[in-house]
């Protein structure tokens, strides 16, 4: 009895090895294929217009592909691990050593586990990105993209910020362009005013130019058209050379409370920055924001659900092991899955659903879908008619 114990414990090892092995080789592999097809797919098109309508320099071309790399390898990873995943067990199966280990008293969860914790270090790797790379590669390639597009003179709409300014009982939007030197270049000046618990529009400025003036914190706009709101469906419109507005926001603060990308910021951040969009009134804005930010961590954990439904997928082939291209092709199907069930739940987070919950949703179902096929492949005869 001790013996065969030992054996299968020796079996069983051997199996854990032949999985790591594989998987190390087949993870480098689909690693390096994923992150090309999300880099490619995500700025390919950008690139192609920074070179042909910009004539920009090959270097700074490069050097922008090369700062949306972290963002593409956490896109990748989930891809990855499910390849490697599937290519390793298809091939365990087909061999029959897959069958052998499971005779001997071993159980598909435990063969499996080997993967679930690369899986698990995958999914430590992807959050790690998100948390101490991404934010500052995503702002280095934003002031790349804006430096290219000044110099290539493209128009300059790519590089508008939009944000809202709460001011007593007034509310004001501002959308503009570069913010150079405290000059806002064409203007857009939105004031709302509380009445009766309600915000009416009370004007708009359109202005070439507003220029910051320190000494009363006030704003100068020139060539200004302003539409203004008389009541009673009543409106004014004026055309002036120039118009000084009390609009608190200096150019420090505009940039500070501009509307931001959760991409930018760690976890924490983020979630920090949902918290006041929404004490600025903002709650749809701080919704959509709150999901992005919980994506954050929910997709990097998808690497352990993959791992898992790797497993069980790659086990089910046992006369034919999965070859590379089938692999990528299944792989990027499950994911296209993935990022629908993904969308609906953010569509679902629009209409009242937790941010939580709209984000973890897809992987919650994934674990019950990768589950339900293990235990069938485990116990066939339970599922059997």
């Amino acid at each position: 009895m001790k013996q065969k114990k030992f054996i299968w414990e020796i079996n069983l090892k051997l199996v854990d090895i032949f999985v790591l092995r594989q998987i190390r080789g087949l993870f480098l592999y689909g690693l390096v294929t994923f992150t090309f097809l999300v880099l490619f797919s995500a700025s390919f098109k950008t690139a192609v217009k920074m070179i042909v309508d910009m004539e920009t320099p090959i270097s700074q071309v490069s050097e922008f592909l090369a700062l949306g790399i972290p963002q593409s390898v956490v896109v990748a990873i989930p891809m990855t691990i499910l390849l490697a995943s599937i290519l390793t067990f298809s091939q365990l199966s087909s061999s029959g050593e897959l069958r052998a280990a499971l005779v001997s008293g071993s159980s598909l969860r435990r063969i499996a586990s080997s993967v679930i914790v690369i899986g698990f270090f995958s999914f430590l790797l992807s959050v790690s990105l998100n948390e101490f790379v991404i934010p500052s590669s995503v702002e280095k390639m934003e002031k790349l993209a804006v430096e290219i597009y000044r110099e290539g003179r493209a128009q300059e709409n790519d590089v508008n910020f939009e944000s809202y300014y709460p001011s007593g009982n007034m509310k004001w939007n501002l959308i503009a362009q570069n913010l150079d030197n405290n000059v806002l270049n064409n203007l857009h000046l939105f004031r709302y005013e509380d009445q009766e618990n309600q915000l009416m529009f009370s004007e708009y400025f359109l202005a070439e130019k507003g220029l910051y003036i320190s000494n009363d914190g006030s704003w100068e706009l020139l060539n200004v058209v302003t539409l203004s709101n008389l009541g009673s469906g009543r409106f004014a419109n004026l055309k002036q050379d120039k118009v000084r507005v009390f609009f608190e926001e200096s150019p420090t603060n505009i940039k500070k409370l501009r509307t931001k990308d959760v991409q930018e910021m760690n976890y924490l951040n983020a979630k920090n920055y949902v918290s006041e969009v929404r004490k600025r009134g903002e709650s749809m804005k701080a919704d959509k924001l709150a999901t992005q930010t919980e994506l954050k961590i929910a997709v990097p954990f998808a690497s352990i659900i993959f791992s898992l439904l790797g497993v069980a997928m790659g086990s089910s082939f046992e006369r034919k092991s999965v070859g590379p291209g089938m692999g990528i092709g299944m792989s990027m199907l499950v994911i296209f899955f993935y990022y629908v069930v993904m969308l609906v739940g953010i569509a679902l987070s629009k209409i009242g659903l937790s941010a939580i919950v709209a984000a973890w949703f897809p992987n919650f179902l994934f674990l019950i879908v990768s589950s339900f096929i293990l235990l069938k492949r485990e116990n066939p005869i339970l599922f059997s008619k």
